[in-house]
């Protein structure tokens, strides 16, 4: 039998991982995480930095956004998890759908109500949702009737207060980002990490697209907090081997490994995320990187939400992020939902056509990409 053949990385995408290790510090695992870069550093300063040492990498991966694109400062993320939990668990209204049949999917794609669960997901529009989006509304309607009439008070004047703010604000940023043709906006969701709640590092692969888009919106855990506080740290990683968390069988949402990730710096404020920085979409491709602990898996950005609140450790150190999710304007978005078909195929082959310019860009050697890892 002949000696096995060691696969060779393409130089191009060795040069940028060797460029991002030298750059970034080690995320480190479990107690000795890491929340920002040594230096100081912010996402886009270390990427700037990479891509003026000679790469092709895209600085503006996460970028600020102004202070007019801010979450309401006037609704904390306690405030919005206790609104947002009594419409979608005590109203009689199912906004779940089994995982088994759509994953990802629902007004609640994850979690409970407080007290049953340290973290939910809600999601708002599209056809994903259950209606719980079209419910919220028809909920403000009926608060704000009742308040005309008088017959609102206690609670009731804190949901009208709050669903008011959100939906409006919500509607209002939706319209914002596409006057500004920084995306074309499909879905929403709120994430809320209670105490105790950690994140499920993986990727959303809804956003598996060189065109898609994600603006985050972090929200003060307390009324009054500052709203710009830095509350997401971004990690650069590699796609664990198409197990889940437990190894049992291939995940539907595919993990992210922790334990060997770069850290590029934290942020605070609103964000856009394009295309590798959003969550789904690779910053170095599968197969073309075989040094070290890549072992041809593609690498990907993901950001965390602080575990710790400072100052804050009792029942109410909730954190929530906000994030409106798109494509740019360069892709195809039919207006009618029933060729949700059609844009899933436009969208398939622009990425097939990204990836094939990638490799025609980068040289090749034997073995580089795909083929047998040994002769007989």
């Amino acid at each position: 039998m002949a000696p096995k053949r060691q696969r060779l990385s393409v130089p191009g995408w060795a040069r940028l991982w060797a460029a991002l290790q030298a750059t970034c510090t080690p995320r480190g695992y479990r107690t000795n995480i890491i929340r920002a870069d040594p230096a100081g550093r912010r996402p886009w300063e270390i990427l700037e930095q990479i891509r003026r040492g000679g790469h092709e990498v895209d600085a503006e991966l996460v970028s600020q956004l102004s202070a007019e694109h801010a979450f309401p400062s006037d609704i904390s993320a306690r405030k919005i998890d206790l609104v947002l939990s009594h419409y979608a668990f005590d109203c009689g209204k199912n906004y779940r759908i089994p995982q088994w049949r759509r994953r990802g999917w629902g007004g609640v794609s994850s979690g409970d109500k407080p007290g049953k669960s340290d973290k939910v997901v809600f999601q708002f529009g599209g056809r994903i949702d259950c209606g719980f989006r079209n419910d919220l509304d028809a909920a403000l309607d009926g608060l704000e009737a009742r308040d005309e009439t008088g017959d609102l008070a206690g609670v009731g004047e804190v949901r009208l207060s709050v669903l008011r703010r959100f939906l409006r604000w919500l509607r209002n940023e939706e319209k914002r980002l596409k006057r500004k043709k920084m995306m074309k906006p499909t879905v929403a969701h709120l994430a809320v990490y209670r105490k105790g709640g950690v994140m499920n590092v993986h990727l959303d692969i809804r956003l598996d697209s060189p065109l898609s888009r994600r603006a985050l919106y972090p929200i003060q855990p307390r009324d009054g907090s500052d709203v710009n506080e830095d509350r997401l740290t971004f990690f650069l990683g590699f796609q664990k081997n198409g197990v889940d968390t437990f190894g049992a069988e291939p995940a539907p949402w595919p993990t992210l490994e922790p334990e060997t990730a770069l850290c590029i710096g934290n942020a605070g404020g609103p964000l856009l995320l394009k295309g590798g920085g959003a969550g789904g979409f690779w910053l170095i491709p599968p197969g073309v990187l075989w040094d070290d602990d890549a072992r041809g898996r593609g690498l990907y950005a993901w950001h965390e939400p602080h575990h710790h609140i400072e100052g804050d450790d009792g029942p109410d150190a909730t954190r929530a992020t906000m994030a409106i999710s798109g494509k740019a304007f360069e892709a195809p978005l039919p207006e009618d939902e029933s060729s949700a078909r059609v844009l899933a195929q436009d969208l398939a082959a622009l990425r097939a056509q990204y990836q094939r310019e990638q490799a025609a860009a980068a040289p090749q050697f034997p073995g580089t990409l795909a083929g047998p890892t040994s002769e007989r």
